[in-house]
């Protein structure tokens, strides 16, 4: 025969290979890493501060005062979160303003072309099946002009 079959064990909530258990071993794995980087984060944040006690116990009290103070002040003079990600999209929306502003230019010194040329402007639908369409090309890679390129 075929022996014993163990393949329903995985049903079995006791079971290490079940998905719940599985899930529950890797969020209690999850859990334990941010645990463990938290501690280390405040373990270094009380060994920065216990060296700046230690480095201003050697200054004159006055001195001492005036060094606590800017540290504790400190935090007024940096960036504040989010502000260099604020200012790249500022940049980019500028630039993206200045693109379409470039275009908005370009398309208005054609116009002004087609007028004094004596050529009616072109409609924007015009102007979008002139971006679409592809011309053919011929065996030396030259474009050629279809029949459905002429009105």
């Amino acid at each position: 025969g075929s022996g014993w079959s163990h393949q329903y064990l995985h049903l079995k909530s006791w079971h290490p290979l079940s998905y719940k258990n599985r899930e529950k071993v890797f969020q209690a794995e999850q859990a334990a890493a941010a645990r463990a980087r938290r501690d280390a984060d405040a373990a270094r944040e009380f060994a920065e501060n216990a060296e700046f006690f230690k480095n201003t116990e050697a200054l004159a009290a006055k001195d001492r005062a005036s060094a606590r103070y800017k540290r504790e002040l400190a935090f007024m003079y940096q960036k504040p979160p989010g502000f260099d990600a604020a200012l790249e999209k500022e940049r980019t929306e500028k630039a993206e303003a200045a693109a379409r502003d470039a275009e908005t230019k370009r398309a208005a010194e054609e116009t002004a072309a087609r007028l004094a040329a004596g050529l009616p402007p072109l409609s924007e639908e015009e102007i979008l099946r002139r971006k679409k369409r592809k011309m053919r090309k011929d065996a030396d890679g030259r474009n050629v002009a279809a029949a459905d390129a002429f009105p």
